[in-house]
């Protein structure tokens, strides 16, 4: 995506820090192995109200904080602050297209593993809805064209792959 160095590492960053404060989330809701309710699904979600809170207090080279708290926002306008396309970090639109590939391609307790052609194919459905289309398409092309399908094949447990 031609970002500079600042941008990758911030992005990087957040994008390993966002789920720490799921430690505050109850295990029997991680591990619950059917579908999750809407009250506990909710409380996975706030999870990064939980990473924002103990992260903020901690000095980052670059925006880690405003990235995690813009990632739930919506290309379209219709996330928790109404920010609406380029308003929104392309740190937070970055972590925003990885996190919900990987939710996608990973098995869950109550579901299985989507393949990485079904997720992008979801992910582009909802471009300009849910999330920014370059950030997509450059996604897209990693898994397709830049050996992405491998590198990530390599880190998901065989058990955990989608067909």
């Amino acid at each position: 995506m031609s970002l500079d160095n600042a941008r990758i590492e911030t992005a990087e960053t957040a994008g390993n820090l966002m789920n720490i404060g799921k430690i505050i989330v109850p295990s029997e809701v991680l591990t619950k192995p059917s579908a999750l309710t809407e009250g506990e699904m909710r409380t996975v979600h706030e999870s990064i109200q939980s990473s924002i809170g103990l992260l903020e207090k901690i000095e980052f080279d670059g925006p880690v904080v405003d990235t995690l708290r813009q990632a739930p926002e919506r290309y379209d306008g219709m996330g928790p602050m109404k920010l609406k396309g380029e308003d929104i970090l392309i740190t937070a639109r970055i972590i925003a297209v990885a996190n919900a590939f990987v939710g996608m391609i990973s098995k869950r307790s109550y579901r299985q593993a989507l393949s990485m052609d079904q997720a992008i194919k979801n992910l582009l459905e909802m471009i300009g809805t849910h999330f920014d289309r370059r950030v997509v398409i450059a996604l897209a092309d990693f898994v397709e064209n830049k050996q992405g399908r491998e590198q990530i094949e390599k880190l998901i447990p065989a058990e955990g792959k989608g067909n």
